[in-house]
């Protein structure tokens, strides 16, 4: 078997969005553009073996697709089915009028040299990468108040594969809420551990939403630590802003400057426009998710 750690990238990319064809030995795995670069350049090479992958530009990300027995042999000893679809569901060669018997989920688990030390982390930080991203939106309430809402989603359907990445984050005292469609992290503490610890890969960018598209998911993490913080020391939101586009504005104007590293400005704008003094160590607050 190739070298496991060589591979985690790989099998992590490849169970968020990917797929294992044994009859013609091809690995497919599929993201934005930055992020499969990232991989393949990792999985280039993986023990004594040198592989070529095929990129594809589709419609809103990039097909990675490589030719391998040994690597698809390599993948399947650490994890006997890639699928996490029930075999009934698309894409599926199971006949139409047969599909409702193939319902159940694969019980897929993940191998305990996936789920220990460094290796966990590479995991969940490519599988996160791949199947999740930050979550942020400024509504009003009832009342007229404004809130931020905020929380980082790893999407999961598969309840096997669901509750090994459960038990993972659980080892980094991590907490979250468990959907069916996999597991949120809400709370501004547990956010700031998901930072620190896990992450994203610093080449994903959010492809979708209002204010944080285009920005990469480790800027929007650390804008998310920096409302975390602001709310530590005063109701900031509603005392100083009672028009939704003019919070909006002002969050965009701090994410922005999160992103080209200006934080003395970024600590200028937030004394400026809340009256907040927040202290912020530019190289620990920049590097929150370093991988």
């Amino acid at each position: 078997m190739l070298a496991v750690r060589n591979l985690i990238y790989l099998v992590a990319a490849v169970l968020a969005d990917g797929s294992i064809d044994t009859e013609r030995y091809t690995v497919t795995f599929t993201e934005d553009k930055g992020v499969v670069e990232k991989i393949t350049k990792t999985a280039s090479k993986i023990g004594d073996l040198q592989l070529e992958w095929k990129l594809e530009k589709q419609k809103n990300s990039t097909r990675a697709r490589t030719y391998s027995k040994k690597l698809c042999d390599s993948m399947l000893s650490l994890i006997p089915s890639f699928r996490t679809r029930p075999l009934g569901k698309h894409p599926t060669k199971i006949p139409i009028e047969q599909r409702n018997m193939y319902l159940e989920y694969p019980k897929i688990k993940l191998p305990e040299t996936i789920k220990t030390g460094a290796n966990k982390i590479d995991f969940l930080r490519v599988f996160a990468t791949c199947d999740g991203g930050p979550e942020f939106s400024v509504y009003s309430r009832g009342n007229g108040a404004l809130q931020l809402h905020v929380g980082v989603k790893i999407g999961c359907d598969n309840p096997y594969l669901r509750k090994e990445i459960k038990d993972m984050m659980t080892g980094l005292r991590v907490n979250f809420v468990e959907r069916n469609d996999g597991i949120i992290i809400k709370q501004n503490s547990e956010i700031i551990k998901f930072a620190k610890t896990v992450g994203f890969l610093s080449e994903s960018t959010i492809r979708r939403g209002k204010l944080l598209k285009g920005f990469t998911k480790n800027d929007a993490l650390t804008f998310m630590v920096m409302c975390a913080e602001l709310s530590k020391q005063s109701p900031w939101i509603n005392k100083n802003f009672s028009d939704k586009k003019r919070l909006e504005n002002f969050l965009v104007e701090c994410i922005e400057l999160i992103s080209s590293k200006h934080f003395d400005d970024l600590q200028n704008l937030i004394e400026k426009e809340l009256k907040i003094r927040l202290i912020l160590n530019p190289v620990e607050f920049s590097s929150v998710t370093s991988e």
